[in-house]
């Protein structure tokens, strides 16, 4: 059975049969609901072992999913515009899409999505917080890696900090398999603004190296 890290690389740039495998499996995780997918299937359907999934995402399937989508996003080159005037159930939908198709995650009213957290019940403290309802729309208005969404983010941040002091702008993020120099990179942003980060990143040997200067610094990986 293949490797997580060879699937990706085999289906960067996915043929007519590799994408619709790629929409079948995101068809089932629509229909089955995303934390009830029968992952034995998909895995099956991705050509990969259960265990390959369990191994490199432990409990974390929303995890693997995100990787579905993003290649699937990535594939198809789909585009999210949206109106400042959206209704906020349809901002809603599309926010999670956007969230799916990058790979990090940011703000503290934002909960990652691959935590498992349930999505309707976020959906109130995410529309009760003037600054998500801003990230979500700076993260949706271009089609962005994720390197350049988490500067939009810190950059929201610190405007919003500015006008408002009672709005916490600590920066919470999930990088999930970036490149050794992507890591590299956005951890020295988030040791400027951010205080915690998780790491996902299918090259450990070159991240570790670099990882004692950012705890130097206080950053908590």
């Amino acid at each position: 059975m293949e490797k997580i890290e060879d699937l990706l690389t085999r289906l960067e740039n996915p043929n007519a049969d590799e994408l619709h495998m790629l929409e079948e499996a995101h068809r089932e995780f629509e229909q089955q609901g995303y934390h009830h997918a029968n992952i034995d299937h998909i895995a099956e359907r991705l050509g990969i072992g259960k265990g390959t999934i369990y191994r490199h995402f432990g409990t974390k399937i929303m995890l693997f999913i995100s990787v579905i989508f993003s290649i699937l996003f990535r594939a198809k080159k789909e585009r999210l515009v949206i109106d400042d005037n959206s209704d906020f159930d349809d901002l809603f939908d599309k926010f999670l899409e956007r969230l799916f198709s990058i790979n990090i995650m940011g703000g503290n009213h934002i909960k990652t999505i691959s935590s498992g957290d349930h999505f309707m019940s976020i959906k109130k403290e995410l529309f009760s917080s003037p600054i998500a309802v801003q990230m979500m729309k700076a993260l949706m208005r271009e089609r962005q890696n994720g390197v350049e969404v988490l500067e939009s983010i810190l950059k929201l941040g610190q405007a919003q900090k500015k006008i408002s002091e009672s709005i916490d702008t600590r920066i919470y993020a999930e990088i999930v398999f970036l490149s050794a120099s992507g890591v590299i990179r956005a951890l020295t942003m988030l040791s400027c603004h951010g205080k915690e980060v998780n790491i996902i990143t299918p090259q450990p040997e070159e991240v570790l190296p670099h990882l004692k200067i950012f705890l130097k610094k206080g950053l908590r990986i």
